[in-house]
């Protein structure tokens, strides 16, 4: 696509329009961190942040793409955009964005972000993140936990902590052979042979939930592991995977019930 850069002309009136003069030094400085977007550009990408924040990925991912194209040092498009790509099952395309952050601005792995998400963040995700940190050890190894982590961290502003998790949550996908739809489909029909000849066993409903949860499917996990609790009731981990699940579906209310059950078991050791 061709793309022509009026240079000399829209930058002066866009300024005028918003009666904004910048000394070259401010400019010089805006363009190093958080460049403004245009007065044209401002309405559709408020739309995008909003539909991310509201869960509407499928509206979000083109037009915050189209943002960062345009805007390619807009510290604060590429982190709406790697939240939305992690929501989408796309963490390769996250880890991706949040690396082009610390391209941008390195200081950003060790300090907050302070951009809208973090402003209105409900007291359910902060809450839940807290909880979540401390427990996720039991189910390190399921990559749905680190994805749930990492967006968890890009919503507090913790953008450093998300790429992390993202990176982690790539190396298991990688190490249990299952990036591919094909790998997910085939772990989802052993499980479900295991189950044909034993019927009650709680690992193959676990396995299966979390290969459910890989590929999207969270309310039949959801379903899966409550069989798992039902027949273990006393399972500390299968407590956690329902509410990393809840989480991953945005019911933040029963992910918190969740884990406040699993803090009551007694195998529960802080």
């Amino acid at each position: 696509m061709c793309v022509v850069k009026l240079t000399n002309v829209i930058p002066v009136i866009a300024l005028v329009m918003q009666g904004l003069f910048f000394s070259v030094s401010a400019t010089e400085e805006l363009k190093t961190s958080n460049p403004p977007l245009s007065i044209w550009e401002r309405p559709r990408y408020e739309k995008a942040r909003l539909a991310v924040e509201k869960g509407l990925i499928d509206l979000a991912i083109p037009e915050l793409e189209k943002i960062t194209v345009l805007y390619p040092e807009n510290v604060e498009a590429h982190a709406y955009l790697g939240l939305a790509y992690s929501q989408k099952g796309l963490i390769p395309c996250a880890v991706g964005e949040f690396q082009k952050i610390f391209q941008i601005n390195p200081n950003l792995r060790n300090t907050s972000f302070d951009y809208p998400m973090t402003k209105d963040t409900p007291d359910a995700v902060r809450e839940f993140a807290t909880n979540f940190e401390g427990i996720i050890d039991l189910i390190d190894e399921f990559t749905g936990a680190h994805e749930v982590m990492g967006s968890l961290y890009v919503q507090l502003g913790r953008l450093g902590d998300a790429l992390n998790e993202y990176k982690e949550a790539l190396r298991l996908a990688r190490v249990g052979e299952k990036e591919t739809l094909s790998g997910i489909d085939q772990a989802i029909q052993e499980y479900e042979d295991v189950l044909q000849l034993k019927l009650n066993c709680v690992e193959a409903f676990i396995k299966l939930a979390c290969a459910h949860a890989e590929k999207g499917m969270l309310d039949m996990s959801i379903a899966d592991i409550q069989k798992a609790i039902s027949l273990e009731p006393d399972r500390l981990d299968a407590r956690v995977y329902l509410a990393c699940f809840y989480a991953k579906k945005r019911m933040l209310s029963e992910a918190l019930q969740a884990l406040d059950e699993a803090k009551k078991n007694p195998r529960y050791h802080p």
